[in-house]
């Protein structure tokens, strides 16, 4: 996700704006943007895919290859429907946001007000997994729970801690769990950081946001989604009742081939993740609806839409429940995720009024690769260039090690001459050199790195993830 992007110089009339009749001109974008899908279903083994370009109101283009669901014979199609669970950051975010503009709740308000039980004065984990992973800036923290906001819990800024190790041990010894089980372990676990001072992804905060819908809606959070998020959207996957395969038998059958479910799994299901389903059609009417204000009113949406700043001042490329990136010089709004046996992408172009939704079987496809290639494509911008240059012996060893990354720890290991990076919550990402201690992620030049070097030795390195900066330093 870190880049430097190259400059690109848009062609006279963005092929975004074509007009229909010029069938030359969109039969030749249509080529290259299947060209992409054929590299895609090549290089990433993808056993279906199906996209929706959407423009303005209508389709623009859709595909789809293969197989949603193999076992029930399910094609790729961009109507087709698959399991939505990977939906809920961006459908809590907007319910919240839904019931703010109804005036039931704001932002700013404290998750005590509905949940006292999360409200003590509890000191942060100074000892646990995570003591050795902190910068000194956040080594003392001890502010406790008290003041914990709801924009803090969308913004995954809470310290909550996740609670999908437990639920799943639980349910593995045949224990149900229940909201008022999750409620209590998180009552007397520590926090993993001090509200407000640390990024981290957290399924508790999924699943504090959707109960707090609960309790002021007063219906249970898939209801809720269905009657009073879809609206006018002719959302018609999102809005049906569950669809048995897309979650609980997907989610057996992917245990006993001995996968691991993604965050969003069993937890999930605490809020009925399990009965939602989409496709591609809807989510490319999700992005473009919740951005243009068909959802919430505007002043609201800019809330979600504002990247969250941490006591520090720094910001990351997400807003609340949202991701915010850059495309070159292009600001775009998206979400995407995984759960149930789909991975779901959609992004939205707000200067082109464009959507592109991808959707997926499976829980570990580069979808977001994917549709910033199609977007590529579609808007006539031309693809960074990459280098893949060697790198000395005695020029990576400098750059070794463990640098704190906010709250959090990066490594940068070596295998066979080539350097990696690992972040929390992220897989180990294949470094190509740039040159002048810079460096893109494989695949994705979009990511990018860059180390500064002092007296023989990497102090610090600066990641760039399409326009948002993030700063490492080393540890030792």
């Amino acid at each position: 996700m870190w880049t430097s992007v190259l400059p690109v110089v848009l062609a006279s009339a963005s092929l975004g704006a074509l007009p229909q009749d010029d069938l030359r001109a969109r039969d030749a974008v249509i080529a290259r943007m299947e060209y992409v899908l054929d590299q895609a279903k090549a290089s990433a083994s993808l056993d279906g895919l199906a996209v929706v370009v959407q423009s303005g109101d209508d389709v623009w283009w859709s595909k789809g290859f293969g197989w949603l669901d193999a076992r029930a014979q399910r094609a790729a199609r961009p109507e087709a429907s698959l399991a939505g669970g990977a939906l809920l950051p961006p459908l809590t975010a907007l319910a919240i946001a839904k019931l703010a503009d109804a005036k039931k709740l704001r932002l700013d308000d404290e998750v005590s007000k509905w949940f006292p039980e999360l409200s003590g004065e509890r000191p942060t984990d100074l000892g646990g997994a995570r003591a050795g992973e902190r910068s000194p800036e956040h080594g003392e923290r001890s502010l406790g729970r008290a003041g914990l906001t709801l924009r803090q819990v969308l913004a995954h800024a809470s310290g909550l801690p996740a609670c999908d190790a437990w639920v799943d041990a639980r349910s593995r010894a045949g224990t149900p769990t229940t909201r008022e089980d999750v409620l209590a372990w998180l009552a007397g676990e520590p926090l993993d950081f001090a509200p407000g001072t640390c990024f981290a992804f957290s399924s508790s905060d999924v699943l504090v946001a959707g109960w707090i819908v609960e309790r002021v809606a007063e219906k249970d959070f898939a209801s809720f989604v269905r009657t009073d998020l879809c609206g006018e959207l002719r959302l018609d996957t999102l809005r049906r009742t569950h669809v048995p395969e897309a979650g609980e038998r997907f989610a057996e059958a992917w245990g006993e081939a001995g996968g691991e479910l993604a965050s969003l799994g069993r937890t999930g299901a605490l809020l009925g993740a399990d009965t939602l389903t989409t496709s591609a059609l809807d989510l490319a009417r999700l992005a473009r609806g919740a951005a243009r204000g068909s959802i919430v009113s505007d002043d609201v949406w800019r809330e979600l839409a504002t990247p969250f700043a941490l006591a520090n001042g720094q910001t990351r490329t997400q807003g609340l429940g949202f991701d915010l990136a850059c495309l070159g010089e292009f600001p775009t709004v998206g979400f995407g995720g995984s759960a149930y046996g789909a991975c779901l992408h959609a992004t939205y172009y707000p200067e082109y009024d464009l959507a592109i939704a991808l959707v997926a079987p499976g829980e570990r496809a580069s979808l977001d690769l994917v549709e910033r290639r199609l977007a590529r494509v579609f808007l006539d911008l031309a693809e960074p260039e990459v280098l893949d240059l060697p790198l000395a012996r005695d020029e990576r060893a400098p750059l070794l090690g463990g640098y704190y990354v906010g709250c959090n720890r990066a490594v940068v290991s070596e295998e066979e001459g080539r350097l990696y990076l690992s972040l929390p919550e992220r897989e180990r990402l294949a470094l190509f050199y740039q040159g002048a201690h810079a460096f893109v992620v494989e695949g994705d030049a979009e990511r990018s790195l860059e180390f500064e070097v002092r007296d023989g030795r990497a102090e610090r390195f600066v990641l760039e993830d399409r326009g948002s900066r993030t700063v490492g330093v080393r540890m030792d």
